[in-house]
């Protein structure tokens, strides 16, 4: 298994292991990554869009004419700019070229608006935004709003620029290189990217994201999961990236994994379950990357006779449930399933690279003491870990789920937490006094389990976790039977307070297609369920609402609950005594929270 290749600008960066090291003072940034990078690929193709190509040079040229027009508006190193704009190569070049003057781009998610996309610019403290037709109207409602920010619209001639807006035109500044003076002081522990958490329980919280996270992020994990890199002898692997350019899987793997490697990153605007393959074979892609639901909605498409006609041999993501794994293997015949588990601002990352179905990572138990990832007991009641007579945490043993933490080391780069915008939210994901006094783990939030061989397993998100009837529930755990269920196509599992009744109960939000039925889901989970796990509640909608990167939403679903008053969509209640699911309307419902329903 390949740890590192041979490059030599990551061996000099690694060299940067304690903050107080000369060699972290040196201006050593992402703009020298990328120089490096373009000095041993120059011709070689590097972004592909559309039907259009770019060079490393080409790339390189475009971001030195972003870089100057940053110069030009007053941009200084450690100022912040927002960026909301779909994925395009101009995406790129805005990153690379604020990088090569020491400014932090503040990664947006374009599909907020209102309240959740000002609070996401107001957390950063950007100076001004960046944006482009493709989220114009985004950005007319947020200055119609009342903002004061100064807004920068990017185009040359071909279209309006909205009269709130000033016109960035990248054409016309010289693709003149910048002098690394511009950025001296900038440093491989800086914040390079604000990237933001999901926001499936709350607002989205801004992580930070440091030069060394962003250049080693990509190259680390290409390494470990054998992507091909350009050499002398080959072109390498070509990299298919939907996922959006302001998340962590895009960018850090996407993006930085293809610089460091020299291949060419081919890139489409926004995920199409329609045309993901076809697309693969008009770029001849041979990796793709997915995130959370991305190849559920491929497997959900009508088979087709050219479903493995691609070069396509390894998918590199996080969030694949075992029911979607095997089915997704076998119609589009993609080789190696590459699972990993990693938080945007977590330090606690596990990699699968050995094809075990449902693993998200692998711990060998020879080194399981020394590695800065553990697994600690965990009381879901009490939402807190168990420690011992001493207060230190415990150890689960094999097969038994815990919360995943990770090391940290701030002295150390590559085991740094540097947290959120907000510091009250940075502290609330710190374990202290975990193994011993003093000592400091990054929370991740996730249950996950560990089998004798060493391989790690995800059970649930905390909080996603519930009681009934004095048992642990885990929704997705219940999501995969219910999903495996004849016609059911996506399932959101959650729990529900009932009446005065201690503990939630299980509700699951599910879209069918032909051949769904309210008998064969009832028989489904009763043969795969143990009975307090089996949905009390069903719910079933036109389409789940899910984030933009491809996860479910749920805390609209739990706050209406499954009262026929504030739900417009079908409810269905789960009665033994009649071994079905039966409409859930008003009179069943007050008979169920009076108590008079004895579940």
């Amino acid at each position: 298994m390949p740890i590192f290749r041979d490059i030599e600008f990551i061996k000099t960066l690694l060299k940067a292991k304690k903050a107080g090291d000369k060699c972290v003072t040196r201006n050593i940034t992402t703009a020298d990554f990328f120089a490096d990078c373009v000095k041993k690929h120059g011709d070689a193709e590097c972004l592909v869009f559309e039907g259009a190509s770019w060079t490393f040079n080409q790339v390189d040229a475009e971001s030195d004419r972003m870089a100057q027009w940053g110069l030009s508006v007053g941009l200084e190193k450690a100022n912040t700019v927002a960026l909301v704009m779909e994925n395009c190569p101009t995406f790129l070049f805005v990153c690379l070229g604020m990088a090569k003057i020491g400014v932090t781009v503040a990664l947006i998610n374009y599909n907020l608006v209102g309240k959740p996309l000002a609070f996401s610019m107001e957390q950063t403290g950007c100076r001004l935004a960046i944006f482009d037709a493709s989220t114009s109207k985004t950005m007319t409602d947020f200055s119609a709003a009342g903002s004061s920010l100064p807004l920068h619209f990017v185009s040359s001639h071909k279209d309006a620029v909205p009269s709130f807006a000033t016109q960035l035109d990248p054409t016309a500044h010289e693709a003149q290189p910048v002098d690394a003076s511009v950025r001296t002081g900038i440093t491989v522990t800086d914040t390079l990217f604000h990237i933001f958490t999901s926001g499936t329980t709350g607002l989205p919280k801004a992580a930070r994201i440091n030069h060394l996270k962003a250049c080693l992020s990509g190259f680390t994990m290409f390494s470990f999961q054998r992507v091909r890199p350009r050499t002398r002898c080959s072109a390498g692997d070509r990299v298919y990236v939907t996922l959006p350019l302001y998340h962590s899987s895009a960018m850090l793997i996407g993006v930085f994994g293809c610089l460091s490697f020299g291949i060419p990153l081919c890139l489409r605007r926004k995920f199409s379950a329609s045309n993901f393959f076809e697309d693969c074979r008009k770029v001849d892609a041979t990796v793709v990357l997915y995130i959370g639901e991305l190849c559920r909605y491929l497997n959900a498409t009508p088979p087709t006779a050219t479903d493995r006609k691609h070069r396509v041999r390894l998918a590199i993501g996080n969030g694949m449930r075992p029911d979607v794994w095997a089915k997704f293997q076998q119609r589009f015949g993609v080789r190696t399933i590459g699972e990993f588990y990693a938080s945007t601002e977590g330090n606690a990352n596990l990699i699968n690279n050995a094809n075990k179905m449902g693993a998200i990572g692998y711990v060998s138990p020879l080194i399981a003491k020394k590695y800065p990832v553990k697994i600690v007991k965990f009381d879901v009641e009490s939402e807190s870990v168990v420690r011992d007579e001493s207060g230190r945490c415990v150890p689960v043993a094999p097969g038994e789920a815990g919360e995943l933490i990770g090391y940290i080391n701030n002295k150390d780069v590559t085991r740094r937490f540097d947290g959120y915008s907000d510091r009250a939210a940075t502290e609330k994901k710190i374990l202290k006094d975990v193994m011993m006094e003093g000592d400091m783990y990054f929370r991740t939030g996730d249950l996950v389990r560990q089998d004798k061989e060493g391989f790690v397993y995800f059970v649930d998100r905390i909080g996603d976790t519930f009681r009934w009837k004095g048992e642990n529930v885990s929704t997705a755990e219940v999501s995969e039977v219910v999903a495996s269920s004849p016609g059911v196509t996506q399932a959101n599992v959650y729990g529900v307070q009932v009446g005065d009744i201690e503990g939630r109960a299980g509700m699951a939000s599910i879209v069918a297609e032909e051949g769904f039925s309210l008998e064969a889901l009832y028989e489904r989970c009763a043969a795969d369920l143990p009975k307090y796990a089996a949905p009390l509640f069903v719910r079933q909608q036109a389409e789940l609402e899910m984030t933009g990167t491809f996860k479910n939403r749920k805390v609209n679903l739990v706050e209406e609950g499954f009262d026929p008053s504030k739900v417009a969509d079908a409810l269905f209640f789960r009665d033994d005594a009649k071994k079905q699911f039966v409409k859930l309307d008003a009179a069943l419902y007050e008979r169920i929270v009076s108590g008079e329903m004895k579940l």
